[in-house]
Formats: C-alpha cells, sequence, structure tokens
C-alpha cells in the first residue's frame, strides 16, 4: 500500500501551459526510448542532428507531462551507477530489450518527487526505493544510489566505464545542463526546483570527486571519474558488481544478468551530435522565452491600438 505522500496529483498550471508552449506549441507527447539497435552505425550526421533537436524537444515535454509508469508494482532488481555518457543510455536500450522496466533520464520526471522527498528528509533510501519499485521499475540509474545498491544481497550493479579522456570530452557537451534547469523558465516549475539538489549532486559533486565548484575543469572530471569508479568498487561486492564497456556487447551483460543473449545487435545510441542537438534545444529556451511573453503582449496592444484608432474615426465621421 503506497502512504499518502506518494499519491500526488500533477496537473499542469499557468507555468507549466507557459513551458508547454514553448516546447514547440505542445506537440510533444514524450519521447520513447531508442531502441534502434544500428542508429549511430548506419544513420547519416543530419539524422542524426534531427534525431538530437527531437530528443531535446521531447525532454522539455516530458518535464510536463511525464509518460505514466510500468503498471505493475515491482522491486529493483538491476541498478546501474556508471556516469552519464559513459554509455548509459545505450545500456537503457538494452534492458528494455531484455524486458526490464528501466528508470533512466527518459523516466527521471516520474520520480522528480520522490527524489524531492529524500532530500527534504521525508523518506529514507530504504523507501525511495521501494516506491521506484512500487511504481513499477525494476532498473534504475541514478548513480548516487551505488551506495545503498551495495547493501542490497539482490541487486545486481552494472558500473559502465569509459576511457577517461574519451569521457571526459562527451561530459563536458551536457555538464552544465544543470545551471541552464536553475533559469526561467524551467525554474518556475515546482517539481523541477525540488529536483535540482539531486542534479547537482550527480552533475557537479560526484563528477567531479566532491569538488562541485570545478565541475567543468576537465583535470577535476578525470579525478573525478577515478573517484566513482573506486567507490563503486569499495561499495559493492565484486560477486554482485559488473565492470562494463557498452563496446563489449550482449554477452558479458546477459551472462551477468542470468539471461539469454537476444537475437538483435546491441543498441548504441546517442552519440555525441546527436546529442549536442538535444542539450542545445534545452539551452536555447532560457534565452527566448521571454518572446513568448512580450510579442503576445505587443501583439495585444497593437490590436488594442489598432481597434480605439478606427473607433475614434468613426466617431469623429458620425
Amino acid at each position: 500500500m503506497r502512504s499518502s505522500q506518494f499519491c500526488r496529483a500533477k496537473r499542469p498550471g499557468a507555468v507549466q501551459a507557459l513551458v508547454l508552449f514553448l516546447c514547440l506549441f505542445g506537440s510533444v507527447q514524450g519521447r520513447t526510448r531508442p531502441l534502434d539497435t544500428e542508429e549511430s552505425l548506419t544513420k547519416s550526421s543530419l539524422q542524426r542532428l534531427v534525431g538530437g533537436v527531437k530528443m531535446g524537444v521531447a525532454a522539455l515535454g516530458d518535464l510536463l507531462r511525464p509518460a505514466p509508469p510500468p503498471a505493475s508494482p515491482t522491486k529493483l532488481q538491476v541498478y546501474f551507477v556508471g556516469l552519464g555518457r559513459t554509455g548509459t543510455t545505450s545500456l537503457a536500450s538494452a534492458l528494455s530489450l531484455l524486458g526490464y522496466s528501466v528508470l533512466h533520464d527518459d523516466e527521471s520526471p516520474a520520480v522528480m518527487d520522490l527524489y524531492a522527498d529524500l532530500t527534504a528528509g521525508k523518506i529514507t533510501e530504504d523507501e525511495l526505493h521501494a516506491e521506484i519499485g512500487e511504481r513499477g521499475f525494476n532498473c534504475s540509474f541514478f548513480y548516487n544510489g551505488y551506495g545503498w545498491a551495495g547493501k542490497q544481497d539482490d541487486v545486481k550493479v552494472v558500473l559502465t566505464t569509459r576511457d577517461p579522456e574519451k569521457w571526459v570530452d562527451s561530459w563536458l557537451v551536457v555538464a552544465d545542463i544543470v545551471d541552464v534547469m536553475a533559469k526561467l523558465p524551467f525554474a518556475w516549475l515546482k517539481s523541477v526546483r525540488e529536483f535540482q539538489p539531486t542534479l547537482v549532486q550527480m552533475h557537479k559533486e560526484i563528477p567531479s570527486g566532491g569538488k562541485p565548484g570545478l565541475y567543468l575543469d576537465r583535470d577535476t572530471l578525470i579525478q573525478g571519474y577515478t573517484v566513482h569508479v573506486e567507490n563503486v568498487q569499495r561499495a559493492v561486492p565484486k560477486e554482485r558488481l559488473l565492470e562494463y564497456s557498452v563496446k563489449e556487447g550482449w554477452e558479458p551483460l546477459c551472462q551477468f544478468l542470468g539471461v539469454p543473449v537476444p537475437e538483435v545487435p546491441f543498441p548504441h545510441v546517442n552519440d555525441r551530435l546527436k546529442i549536442k542537438a538535444a542539450v542545445s534545444v534545452i539551452r536555447i529556451i532560457p534565452l527566448i522565452w521571454p518572446l513568448f511573453v512580450v510579442l503576445p503582449l505587443l501583439l495585444v496592444g497593437w490590436l488594442w491600438r489598432r481597434f480605439t484608432t478606427t473607433s475614434q474615426k468613426k466617431l469623429k465621421k458620425s
């Protein structure tokens, strides 16, 4: 039975309507996890660029209308704790293909309230993860949860890894999105404001190795990457930890999870060009949103002036 603190109605108000209007006039229905297993190998640069723009616009829509979580309550079975841009989206797609109900970037708006409650001290980590399972997710990506996952005998942990130099190049493309989300109009959204401490932890504190003031410094990030890997290795028993590169494909992942290897290629999604396009869409919103307030006001003023001028002319003629 869910407690009342988890059962919150989510009804868009005027602020949400404004942001929704900014999200290409409400045309987004929320994104679907990419399952194109050949995406990065066969699509042209233009196709990937367009795909990234669509993904960024869809992400904005998800803030307002999160996709409903899977219907059946379950329990967390798999936790993947690699830093962002280490192949986690490809892994999320792979786990979806294996039949898991995955909580990743696409689904995070559906649990923002839970992480806000955790930050506020209203719930414990055990209650947080129990409720994530109640909402239908049996696989989660929040790399700040490796400590909790390491203590759960029935949870398998996947640590995605990548060459640190290549990782930092890719991470710097998205690292500052935490600051973008703190600006208007995003800051008007209660869910985003409450989720901000979690974003700061995952975008500044952990990747920098506990030096959030240097979260965009290349050398600090490379050291932070190593610190994170070592922290996970210490927290999670070896028999429940898979250190894994998505370049390795299905075999080690399926062997670790104890599931058959599917007869489809391993998914490789969200290359750097696509993710650059996606985050560019999000970055531009704080720059252009005033236009959606000023332009309608100017239009209303012009129409009013035209109306009054016409009325005055008619009065003079009469």
